[in-house]
């Protein structure tokens, strides 16, 4: 296994090495982008409050890559602020800790709660929202072989932590066939919008398989369920027309819009407050 030592060693830290920025403040530093976004970031330079290590309240903490951070889109309105602003409705929660990384690898984004529990301590609940395994293969001399094995054992070492900490690990992932969700709303004529045909990926490799091992072996990882991410993008869509970034957030189109979050947001929760689904 051969690691980018700079690459990972930056990330892992929570620096944002390839967001096009211009710093415009230093206290709580902040950014803001060529898309009217701002971006608060806390001192380890994560859009998130500032870590502590005494949490009063539930401590609980998100990591993913850009669709955690919230790319493009408004603070309010990334999945992960609104599932934490959901539950601080009905239970006591000791602060919005946002791991998000842009452009984080699975490999990365778990070093990256590792690295977090190692400073600020274990967190009651963790959210985890993967992208594709093969943003790992670059690690990998030769990544058809090691990639995916190793991606494996690396989240098997995180479900094992927190099943002995009695940790809640409510993981998935947000690839899924996205053309065939664009179908699905453009067949409804009460649906308008410009439908993100950017957002459709070009093919990876084992996109259709490459979480089968996760399903079949652990508990905490969950595929989302197309069949209501669908619906609540649809219902989402109707309630806001106005909205000119339903489908594709404020920024080159990499990203996906409110209605997305919104979908992924209502899974999150779902799992989250029934027992036997998460």
């Amino acid at each position: 296994m051969v690691f980018n030592k700079n690459r990972l060693g930056l990330e892992v830290r929570g620096y944002l090495v390839d967001f096009p920025t211009s710093i415009i403040g230093q206290n709580n530093v902040w950014l803001k982008n060529n898309y009217g976004i701002e971006y608060f970031l806390n001192s380890d330079g994560l859009r998130s409050d500032e870590f502590k290590k005494d949490h009063d309240g539930e401590h609980i903490i998100f990591a993913g890559c850009s669709n955690t951070f919230g790319k493009g889109t408004e603070y309010k309105d990334t999945w992960a602020y609104q599932v934490y602003e959901e539950i601080s409705k009905t239970k006591k929660t000791s602060g919005y800790y946002n791991l998000g990384l842009n452009a984080g690898t699975i490999i990365e984004i778990i070093f990256q709660i590792f690295a977090y529990i190692s400073k600020y301590g274990k967190p009651d609940t963790i959210f985890l929202f993967l992208p594709e395994v093969e943003r790992d293969d670059e690690f990998f001399i030769f990544p058809n072989k090691h990639t995916d094995p190793m991606v494996f054992r690396i989240y098997d070492m995180l479900d094992k932590f927190c099943k002995v900490s009695n940790t809640k690990l409510i993981a998935s992932t947000w690839i899924v066939n996205y053309p065939s969700m664009w179908d699905s709303l453009k067949q409804n004529k009460a649906v308008h919008g410009n439908f993100p045909e950017k957002l459709e990926r070009s093919e990876v490799r084992n996109e259709e398989t490459m979480f089968d091992p996760f399903t079949k072996n652990f508990t905490s990882f969950k595929m989302l369920d197309n069949k209501k991410f669908i619906q609540d993008v649809f219902e989402y869509s109707l309630e806001h027309k106005d909205d000119p970034n339903l489908y594709v957030a404020k920024d080159t189109g990499r990203h996906f819009g409110s209605s997305i979050h919104y979908a992924w947001k209502k899974q999150f929760l779902e799992r989250y407050f029934d027992e036997k689904n998460n």
